[in-house]
């Protein structure tokens, strides 16, 4: 799969074809109880109304954040991802969320919480950082630790080159 020339290596879509991506999946791995639902609907809402800068800490950390629920929202996108280029379109997410018992409002709305760019696709890190709950004490420290990143003068303020070069 790896190769230095960009000619010869393969595609995204024979890629996703990979035993590595291939799972199986239980219909009891996705079942969400109403408590879990809720739970994800609030954190979509949170999601939504983040800035720019607070959603990118927020895939930073979650592709840092790893354990069985990230292990069963990957599953869970996977398994919705049926043409395999590795985005959900409207139809994938949709036909998902109505095999876990989500009403169409829910739908509507998760969708319009992930879908923040509105090109009518959804990427796994989007998915994965607006389902995940992220503590804003967290949010803080990494943004935080971002931020320090960013600033390679110390001057406590990013300057346009300091911003482009990060």
């Amino acid at each position: 799969m790896l190769n230095k020339d960009p000619r010869q290596r393969i595609s995204l879509s024979e890629a996703l074809q990979h035993d590595f991506f291939k799972i199986d999946i239980k219909d009891e791995d996705h079942h969400l109880d109403s408590e879990k639902r809720n739970q994800l609907i609030k954190n979509l809402k949170a999601y939504k109304m983040t800035n720019s800068f607070n959603k990118a800490v927020r895939i930073c950390m979650s592709k840092l954040y790893e354990n069985s629920n990230v292990e069963k929202l990957k599953k869970l996108f996977l398994k919705a991802d049926s043409n395999n280029n590795g985005k959900l379109d409207r139809n994938e997410f949709q036909e998902v969320m109505i095999q876990l018992d989500f009403t169409g409002d829910e739908i509507d709305l998760i969708w319009n919480a992930l879908d923040t760019s509105g090109d009518g696709e959804i990427e796994y890190s989007e998915f994965l950082a607006g389902c995940t709950n992220l503590d804003q004490a967290n949010l803080y420290i990494a943004c935080s630790i971002i931020f320090s990143m960013m600033d390679k003068d110390n001057s406590k303020t990013i300057d346009f080159r300091e911003f482009r070069n990060f």
